[in-house]
C-alpha cells in the first residue's frame, strides 16, 4: 500500500478568486520607518488586493527596496507576489515572491554592486532574510556564481548559495 501526502500550509501562487477581495488598490505604497524617522522598507506594487479569508495580500509587479542604517540599499522585485498577514492592518511576516524575482544592491558606500536571478524567493522583513530553492545567479563585477538554494542576509550583506555551484571569474 502507498499513501502519497502534500501539504502546504501557503499556496505560494497567486490565483483566481470566485470572490472579491476585502480591499483593493491600484499603485500601492506602503514605508515603514525606523525609530529615528528614516525609511526602513518600502514596498510598491502596481496593484493589491487582501483576501481576508487566506490571511494574504496578492500583489502585481512588487518592488521592495529596504534601506540598511550603513546606508546601503536593496531592491527586490517580481512579476507577483503573495504577503502573509492575518489582518489588513498587521504587519507582513513574509513575502513569497514568483515569476522573474530580481534582487538588486548598488554599489553604493563601497559595496560591491549585486545583481541576483531566480524564479522564486521568499524575503521574511522582521529577520531581513531572503531564501530560495530555485536556480540562482548572482552576478558582481567580473564574477558570476549559479546554484541551486539560496539564504541571504541582508542586515549582514551575506548571500551563500547551496548546491552544485559554478563560479565563472573574467579579470578585467
Amino acid at each position: 500500500m502507498v499513501y502519497w501526502f502534500y501539504v502546504q500550509s501557503r499556496s505560494p501562487k497567486i490565483s483566481k478568486h470566485d470572490t472579491k477581495p476585502q480591499e483593493y488598490m491600484s499603485q500601492l505604497t506602503i514605508t515603514n520607518y525606523t525609530e529615528s524617522g528614516s525609511p526602513k522598507e518600502i514596498l510598491q506594487a502596481t496593484y493589491w488586493e487582501f483576501l481576508p479569508n487566506a490571511g494574504q495580500s496578492e500583489l502585481l509587479k512588487p518592488l521592495v527596496t529596504v534601506h540598511k542604517a550603513n546606508g546601503d540599499i536593496w531592491y527586490l522585485s517580481a512579476n507577483k507576489a503573495v504577503a502573509w498577514h492575518k489582518t489588513i492592518n498587521d504587519k507582513i511576516s513574509q513575502i513569497d515572491m514568483l515569476e522573474g524575482v530580481l534582487i538588486e544592491r548598488p554599489g553604493l558606500n563601497n559595496a560591491t554592486p549585486t545583481k541576483i536571478e531566480t524564479l522564486s524567493m521568499q524575503y521574511l522583513p522582521n529577520q531581513e532574510t531572503i531564501s530560495s530553492t530555485e536556480f540562482v545567479s548572482m552576478k558582481q563585477p567580473g564574477l558570476t556564481i549559479s546554484g541551486y538554494g539560496m539564504l541571504g542576509y541582508l542586515d549582514k550583506n551575506w548571500i551563500e548559495l547551496h548546491e552544485n555551484i559554478t563560479t565563472i571569474f573574467v579579470p578585467n
